[in-house]
């Protein structure tokens, strides 16, 4: 939980920098605040802004950028998180049922090494699989 919040904190200092930053690049380009217009490829949109509608505009991009910057982030990784977690416990649940499905299969393999390695090891020793009987006379 600590590392979240010093996240967070981190997104919202980054928001707040990028929101001068942006505050600072319109003031340099435009000159000064007052009075203002707002124009678009040439069209004046709004003339004779005051003090007071840049500051709603500031503020008004202030809230978007912190918006980004907090928001968004954490609504896409929330879902992405419980995606993983759910894929997870998916994957686990699949484990188990292919350890249950396949588990004779194992144990009858098990069985066969077994039995494979003590006819080997008699082999080895010179005796017959069979404890040292023999057909014949």
């Amino acid at each position: 939980m600590k590392t979240f919040l010093k996240l967070i904190g981190l997104a919202f200092a980054a928001g707040v920098l990028l929101v001068v930053l942006l505050v600072a690049g319109a003031v340099w380009t435009s000159g000064s605040l007052e009075p203002g217009s707002i124009s678009l490829d040439g069209d004046t949109l709004v003339s004779g802004l005051g003090i007071g509608e840049w500051l709603m505009a500031i503020g008004g991009l202030t809230l978007a950028a912190l918006i980004v910057a907090l928001i968004v982030p954490i609504a896409v990784l929330v879902p992405l998180a419980i995606l993983g977690v759910v894929l997870v416990g998916v994957l686990v649940a699949l484990a188990g049922v292919v350890a249950v499905v396949c588990s004779p299969l194992l144990l009858f393999a098990a069985a066969v090494w077994l039995v494979w390695r003590l006819l080997r090891r008699g082999r080895r020793d010179g005796s017959a699989p069979g404890g040292g009987a023999t057909i014949g006379g």
